[in-house]
């Protein structure tokens, strides 16, 4: 009797640790995947850092864009952004990103695909 529950008690312990070896073998791949994770947070935060220096010109753009150039045809909101406002930003040292696109302030990628 005392072996049988000997026993009993010892495969009890072996499958409570192979219950604690799994859970380990989970938790190590969960902190595996968090240090890749890591890694590209860390890269997004380096990217608003770099965009945040020009998000005055940038929403400024896309004020002006929304307030002024809503009726006219694409041509002329090109030629008013592109030949007028951006330069004369410009001109007086308004941080603004390279591609002086509105639309990249007023929505996403995501957003334009549902045109």
């Amino acid at each position: 009797a005392e072996f049988a529950q000997a026993t009993a008690e010892k495969e009890a312990v072996m499958a409570e640790a192979a219950k604690c070896q799994a859970k380990l073998d989970l938790a190590q791949r969960l902190v595996n995947a968090l240090a890749s994770e890591k890694d590209r947070w860390a890269k997004g935060v380096e990217d608003f850092k770099a965009t945040i220096d020009l998000l005055p010109g940038d929403v400024l753009l896309a004020c002006a864009f929304i307030s002024y150039v809503g009726p006219f045809t694409k041509k002329y909101r090109d030629n008013l952004i592109k030949d007028l406002w951006i330069p004369k930003m410009k001109a007086l040292d308004i941080p603004l990103s390279a591609e002086g696109n509105p639309l990249s302030v007023l929505c996403d990628d995501a957003e334009i695909a549902k045109w």
